[in-house]
């Protein structure tokens, strides 16, 4: 029973909810993250994963929590106080500073991070994201990555983006398609990426079958919320036009049958 789950549970839970990026899993984690904190307020773990979850009600376009911004730099900074040195905290802040295109504060917590915990997977994955869905350094975050996925025998599917982003660049679709269907493939984010890769691949039945069961699940989504995803995480230019161009192509041979 959820009244006589430990905060360590709560935290697990909240942690859960947050793989699938949807507004409903999003909300359900606040209150898991939430719950575990007011049982056990010195968690600083549990209030840095809440930040990024409050940023994602932002980058998901949810819109769901008021003052979301505000919570998530409020919880990251409880987060730090409680324990200046935890990694998770440390790495937690680059998702606020990346949003907001901070690139020289994200390079920073980084550092600090990895030096706080080189082994610590989620330090890893970030760093990694950051340096291969960004092109900031291709190299260094595919390094990071599979560093990452060697500590980490479960995996949130978002560890994967990065070799996408990175075999787009060169283009290896084939390659970043294998690596799309190993994220969760199944939310706003994911769908029109695994679509426009399918796309790219000459696959253009599945293609469309992604793209249907976009709009299935989200009537509302089209290139436009593509393209502000894509810019929430700063994707490379070249790699977000590819994208981009690949589902409006999808998006065109879908609606004359839908």
């Amino acid at each position: 029973k959820e009244e006589d789950m430990t905060p360590m549970e709560l935290l697990q839970m909240g942690k859960a909810l947050w793989e699938e990026s949807t507004s409903e899993n999003m909300v359900k984690a606040i209150d898991y993250l939430n719950k575990c904190v007011q049982l056990n307020p010195d968690i600083s773990t549990a209030y840095a994963i809440l930040s990024e979850v409050y940023l994602e009600d932002i980058r998901g376009e949810y819109n769901k929590i008021p003052d979301a911004m505000k919570k998530a730099k409020e919880s990251i900074n409880r987060a730090m106080d409680l324990n200046p040195s935890n990694a998770i905290a440390i790495i937690e802040q680059i998702w606020i500073s990346w949003y907001e295109k901070d690139v020289v504060s994200v390079k920073l917590q980084v550092e600090s991070a990895l030096k706080a915990n080189p082994y610590e997977p989620l330090v890893l994955a970030s760093a990694g994201a950051f340096n291969a869905m960004t092109g900031a350094d291709y190299q260094s975050g595919i390094k990071q990555l599979d560093q990452a996925l060697k500590y980490n025998d479960t995996p949130q599917g978002w560890y994967y983006l990065g070799y996408v982003t990175y075999y787009i660049s060169i283009n290896n679709f084939e390659s970043a398609l294998e690596f799309s269907l190993k994220m969760s493939a199944n939310t706003h984010f994911d769908l029109p990426i695994v679509s426009a890769l399918f796309w790219l691949n000459g696959d253009k039945v599945s293609a469309v079958k992604y793209y249907r069961e976009l709009a299935d699940k989200y009537p509302d989504f089209d290139v436009k919320n593509f393209e502000y995803s894509m810019d929430a995480f700063t994707f490379e230019k070249a790699v977000r036009n590819t994208l981009s161009k690949a589902y409006s192509e999808v998006e065109s041979a879908a609606k004359p049958s839908e």
